[in-house]
């Protein structure tokens, strides 16, 4: 890919489809045999509990997420190809601070409605795991508004190096404490290990943009037009809530009427189903 010619749009748009497909085969197969690690690692109820956990946290982490990733790809691609530098730092500076406000807030409750989560699924156990989780959903909030920078400016092969650091740290991480250390196995401790990944990741993407693309983050800003970058957030965050109630909605109704046992078998069984479909997709 690197010593390839890929002049002119066309070949642009191939070389961002390559990275693109390269990033996804790696976020799916790796989590794809990550779970099955966890699987064996926790066995059934506690796989249950862990796999219950995480629905709830990424259901969290796509509504606080309310478009603006969709948004940063748009606008910020928008303004760099008009080549308005000022207006695509006011522009990345308007969504990220309100991203961030966000993901503090739902952070926030959450750890204190955790109790009540808990009660609802009749699961007391959920209550430290979503607390510790708590941690994750505002790191995972951050890591997923950094990604869609990378492809505004078209540097995609950035997006595959960060993410195969958070997978190889995660899984170096889990080996070591769990395998060789012999650690108590703990959900606590796995989601701090995978928030611990997803923090180097994340420290990494942003040197890259504050070595290399500085002038998306320093500099004078300008007004933006809030009600037009709003409205789109919103409609994107509608189209992407629908999604999400689709695909969870299964484990959140299971999570409710049957025991983490069974939960977990269920979970185990889906993934590798959604791990072998993961394969077949291509970048988008």
């Amino acid at each position: 890919i690197k010593n390839r010619d890929f002049s002119g749009n066309s070949g642009q748009a191939i070389k961002n489809s390559i990275y693109q497909f390269l990033t996804s085969m790696i976020s799916k197969g790796g989590s794809f045999i990550f779970t099955i690690v966890l699987a064996r690692l926790l066995m059934p109820e506690l796989f249950g509990i862990y796999s219950l956990a995480i629905t709830i946290l990424l259901f969290l982490v796509t509504i606080s997420d309310l478009g603006f990733g969709g948004s940063i790809t748009r606008f910020l691609a928008e303004s760099l190809g008009n080549k308005d530098k000022k207006q695509a730092r006011s522009r990345l500076w308007f969504l990220m601070k309100n991203k961030f406000l966000i993901a503090v807030l739902f952070s926030i409750v959450l750890f204190f409605s955790s109790g009540l989560i808990a009660d609802f699924f009749k699961k007391p156990e959920l209550v430290l795991v979503l607390r510790v989780g708590s941690l994750y959903l505002f790191i995972s909030s951050i890591y997923l508004i950094i990604n869609p920078i990378f492809l505004s400016i078209q540097k995609l092969k950035y997006s595959s190096i960060s993410e195969i650091i958070f997978q190889a740290s995660r899984f170096f991480l889990v080996f070591f404490l769990f395998y060789l250390i012999k650690f108590p196995i703990n959900i606590q401790v796995i989601f701090m290990l995978i928030i611990l990944s997803m923090g180097i990741s994340l420290i990494v993407m942003v040197v890259i943009i504050l070595k290399k693309y500085s002038f998306l983050v320093e500099g004078e800003t300008e007004p933006v037009e809030r009600r037009r970058i709003l409205k789109f957030s919103g409609i994107i965050g509608l189209s992407a809530f629908g999604i999400l109630i689709f695909n969870n909605i299964d484990k959140i109704i299971l999570g409710y009427f049957l025991s983490s046992d069974f939960l977990g078998y269920y979970a185990a069984i889906m993934t590798v189903i959604s791990g072998v479909m993961g394969v077949l997709s291509i970048g988008g």
